[in-house]
């Protein structure tokens, strides 16, 4: 295997295709995703992505880069659509990243669903939204504030 500047393989959004990474992840990397998918300006794409209410398949550009995972993504598309002022209609819930302290936050306020279980990182999303919702609040801010 090629060294490549000392770049490990596993996990890497920016190492190179080679049998060995794609046995280890299938995900590709981010050169070779924005050349198949004609990606020029990763922040273009997001604004345009956002502006056009296409939440989705931003996310699913974002999360099928090998190293990047769903959180990620999510952190990425919150901060932009922040930035640049774009509010989807749509798929909120995938502009909510959910790590530790936001699990924990959700918890002491909600801290069940109705069967008891703990909350998925899908429904501790769908919650902040909805409650955001309901007290006309932005709900990546408070995703943020957490």
């Amino acid at each position: 295997m090629e060294n490549y500047g000392g770049l490990k393989h596993k996990g890497n959004p920016l190492y190179p295709y080679s049998k060995k990474v794609s046995k280890i992840n299938d995900g590709k990397s981010l050169i070779a995703r924005m050349k198949e998918s004609g990606v020029v300006n990763l922040i273009d794409y997001t604004k345009q992505c956002l502006d056009e209410d296409r939440l989705l398949s931003a996310f699913e550009f974002f999360d099928s880069i090998r190293g990047v995972g769903s959180k990620i993504s999510s952190f990425f598309l919150r901060d932009i659509s922040e930035k640049h002022g774009e509010k989807p209609t749509k798929n909120r819930e995938l502009l909510q990243p959910i790590d530790v302290w936001v699990r924990k936050i959700v918890g002491i306020i909600n801290p069940i669903n109705p069967e008891g279980l703990p909350l998925t990182e899908k429904e501790i999303a769908k919650w902040i939204v909805d409650e955001a919702e309901k007290t006309k609040c932005n709900p990546e801010r408070i995703n943020m504030g957490m």
